[in-house]
């Protein structure tokens, strides 16, 4: 976990949650053997502590309806102009691919996230992309970013065919980096 030079969340955490219950086991366990004429009343102290803190955690909790994610009125807008306008044959490059490929029936690829300016252009062509769809703009997600920057960067070959509030889809139009073999044809 500490070698790996990317940013996972809490997901590379996971294999040590048993080591950490291993050693909470063994806390308990010592504190039970210190105090174990009081044990009663050590195991129902810890006991409402625990309960005081969940119910502290869950009365700040927002619980009315979801404000993000597929259900979203831009996102289910999003979805049926992808089903409606757009041919089952086509392919598209978006930041949350699963989800537009669930929804959608559309093959689908998050984007090839590269320092080379025509690296995408190349990974477009080999994978036949005929859609670029930029947002939603979600905290930890960089491919959402890397695409903005991309369809500001090459304005020329994407034209805008769908938008809204979250999403923006482009069509792509052309390929900037074809032709030279040096980078972006001038």
């Amino acid at each position: 976990v500490i070698l790996w030079p990317a940013n996972q969340g809490t997901r590379f955490l996971i294999p040590l949650i048993p080591f950490y219950l291993y050693y909470c086991l063994l806390g308990v366990r010592g504190v039970q053997m210190a105090f174990a004429a009081r044990q009663r009343a050590i195991v129902v102290a810890s006991g409402l502590a625990v309960a005081l803190v969940y119910v502290a955690k869950y009365s700040t909790l927002r619980l009315g309806p979801m404000t993000d994610g597929v259900a979203t009125a831009e996102s289910v807008a999003l979805f049926e102009f992808v089903k409606t306008s757009t041919a089952p044959s086509d392919v598209f490059i978006f930041s949350k691919p699963r989800a537009l490929a669930l929804f959608t029936g559309r093959r689908s690829s998050a984007p090839s996230m590269q320092e080379e300016s025509c690296s995408l252009w190349r990974y477009i062509q080999q994978i036949g992309a005929t859609y670029v769809i930029t947002g939603p703009a979600v905290r930890d997600n960089a491919s959402a970013g890397y695409l903005e920057q991309f369809v500001s960067r090459f304005p020329q070959a994407l034209q805008r065919v769908m938008g809204n509030d979250e999403v923006v889809v482009y069509r792509i139009v052309g390929d900037p980096c074809r032709g030279s073999g040096l980078g972006l044809v001038a």
